[in-house]
């Protein structure tokens, strides 16, 4: 439950790891994400209070929707680095652009609902979302690594049973 992990940013709300770019790479779709961390979500507002039910529809739109559309499509655009480029680049900018474009969005939401003001809360943020998104970043791209490496693994096991 690292996702329940929050660093408090001004004007009452938080910041933390979400995963959803880890998520979508790892099922290979955009809405792996929203399948993943809507139960994730559910159990952290009925357990834990983090986020709470008022807020699940937004929560699901902004850590499953938005993060896992924008992690899979930054890693996506990383395809014709190679394998371990993209594993590395591009794992590593799914992470990261994934929380701070979602920050920005909820910056934007929360603005809208009249709760934030829109320009000092853009700043604090995507600057608390980008500083967490570094560590997202090196854990997507971590994983990114490890899912590549068990995929060849499986890949020469199925070829070794092939030539059997």
């Amino acid at each position: 439950m690292i996702q329940a992990f929050n660093i408090p940013v001004p004007f009452g709300t938080s910041a933390g790891l979400v995963g959803a770019a880890l998520i979508v790479i790892i099922l290979r779709s955009p809405w792996g994400a929203v399948l993943v961390l809507t139960p994730v979500i559910l159990v952290q507002g009925l357990f834990f209070g983090d986020g709470g039910l008022t807020v699940l529809g937004a929560n699901i739109l902004n850590m499953g929707v938005i993060a896992g559309f924008t992690g899979f499509y930054i890693y996506k655009l990383a395809k014709p680095l190679g394998k371990l480029p993209r594993a590395l680049v591009g794992g590593f900018f799914a992470g990261l652009l994934s929380l701070v474009v979602t920050s920005a969005a909820v910056a934007v939401e929360m603005w809208l609902a009249g709760t934030f003001p829109l320009v000092e809360g853009l700043i604090f943020m995507t600057f608390y979302h980008a500083v967490v998104g570094v560590v997202e970043g090196i854990m997507t791209m971590v994983g990114c690594v490890l899912l590549m490496v068990l995929r060849s693994q499986r890949k020469s096991q199925k070829s070794k049973d092939i030539s059997l």
